[in-house]
């Protein structure tokens, strides 16, 4: 079962957009809101008479935006149909509109507060937050970046700046943008995971590891950064160190459920049977079919190591439980073919017996039957099983092959032939072509078959 590495690198590729470290929600509103406050820096300045309306108006536009949007419209309406808002006014439109909700017009407010003054930062900024929110990241990134030049270097637009840069697959800058974000605020987990996505999808390992530590220092009750640990170990090949992390995690009540079937697994894959069995018992209590897989995969690979004592834990483990159909007849091939591999006949016939009882069409089964007889002296009964399969689309070619043995070592060479042939045109293969032109130089010309 040498799975674990080949689903973390696929998990990889998957897990930062919607599962453990997925970006954490942006309160754009609230930074809307904040950027609605008289600026601090020099910027375009409203008229007396647009400010005289915004400051009546400001008190209910994030309770209230759709009237304090009809209120800014009237009250700022004049006779001059050629006359425009200032640019500042244009952004505070843009800010009541986006309150409101209404992003087309928010973005044309903006717009023309930054194309009318290319050097608006806070036009610039909440441009940027606007795109961001509709996931239109190829746009955000020059607005922010614009901001950032323009003197607007505040965490959040660093850390909303390398998400833009990441969600657009430059991950070299948003490196550098997180690690801004970082440096005015160490503490937000945001721009840390964002980080951390970086690190990982460039398999940075030793870095990531380093960040996810430290947010587990700050952040313990996170499950999600104790699983990316476990996997940031399991990328280095370090397993039982991953085990041990998980089951600290179990301990601490912190294992979800993708986090058992893991531990699981690599207690299946460095042979610790009992403990596997203990943790795949967890797993059924909320899918059960997942866990019967998982163990009768487990006893498939310890059987085929022959580590049939274990093996048969497993199985005996599965045989007291409600298994689905499916299973079932899993689990009854699995444990024919443990006690045909065990050379235990009887237990073996039963097995495949068994199996052939609930379903009668199982080509596995005959075959399996029929060694049962061949080991047991019984040629009779053996190929009358072997015949039972040929008529199976999924044995046939395997039957046809076991048959064509018996008769070649009874000398019954016209019989090979025949099977021969069947198994050929079924699937050709130069070693079972070999076989049949050999089989016909032992075989008289007169009785051979004419084609």
């Amino acid at each position: 079962m040498k799975t674990v590495h080949a689903r973390w690198l696929l998990a990889t590729c998957c897990l930062w957009s919607g599962g453990a470290l997925a970006a954490a929600p942006l309160d754009a509103g609230r930074l809307i809101a904040d950027s609605s406050q008289l600026q601090k820096a020099p910027e375009p300045e409203m008229t007396e008479s647009e400010r005289a309306v915004y400051e009546k108006v400001a008190p209910i536009l994030t309770t209230k935006p759709a009237f304090a949007l009809r209120l800014l419209k009237a009250m700022s309406t004049t006779s001059d149909p050629n006359a425009k808002p200032s640019p500042a006014f244009d952004f505070m439109l843009g800010n009541a509109y986006y309150a409101a909700g209404n992003y087309p017009e928010a973005e044309a407010k903006y717009r023309s507060a930054v194309e009318r003054n290319p050097t608006f930062v806070r036009a610039w900024n909440n441009l940027g937050v606007l795109y961001h929110v509709q996931a239109q990241h190829a746009d955000a990134v020059p607005c922010f970046s614009q901001s950032v030049a323009l003197g607007y270097r505040d965490a959040t637009t660093f850390g909303l700046l390398g998400n833009s840069l990441e969600k657009t697959g430059n991950t070299v800058s948003a490196e550098m943008a997180y690690m801004q974000a970082l440096a005015a605020e160490p503490a937000n987990v945001n721009w840390s995971e964002g980080l951390l996505r970086i690190y990982i999808a460039g398999q940075q390992y030793a870095k990531a590891e380093t960040l996810v530590r430290a947010l587990l220092a700050g952040h313990s009750e996170d499950a999600r950064y104790w699983a990316t640990y476990a996997h940031l170990l399991l990328s280095s090949d370090r397993k039982l160190e991953a085990t041990a992390l998980l089951e600290r995690m179990a301990a601490t009540g912190l294992t979800r459920e993708a986090d058992l079937i893991l531990l699981g697994d690599l207690y299946a894959e460095q042979r610790m049977t009992t403990e596997a069995l203990a943790n795949f018992a967890r797993v059924a209590t909320t899918q059960p079919e997942l866990a019967e897989r998982r163990l009768l995969q487990l006893a498939k690979t310890l059987s085929s190591e022959r580590l049939w004592a274990e093996a048969l834990i497993v199985l005996e483990t599965l045989a007291k439980k409600p298994l689905t159909p499916q299973s079932r007849i899993a689990y009854l091939e699995s444990r024919a073919e443990l006690e045909l591999a065990r050379k235990n006949s009887l237990e073996a016939k039963r097995a495949f017996e068994a199996l052939l009882a609930e379903a009668p069409a199982n080509g596995n089964a005959w075959i399996g039957l029929g060694r049962v007889y061949l080991a047991e002296a019984e040629p009779t009964k053996a190929i009358a099983a072997f015949e039972h399969a040929c008529e199976i689309p999924d044995s046939s070619y395997r039957a046809s092959i076991e048959l064509s043995n018996i008769e070649f070592k009874n000398h019954n060479y016209e019989r090979c032939l025949r099977h021969l042939e069947r198994a050929l045109g079924i699937r050709r293969t130069a070693s079972v072509e070999n076989f049949r032109d050999q089989i016909r130089n032992l075989i008289p010309s007169e009785k051979q078959p004419r084609l």
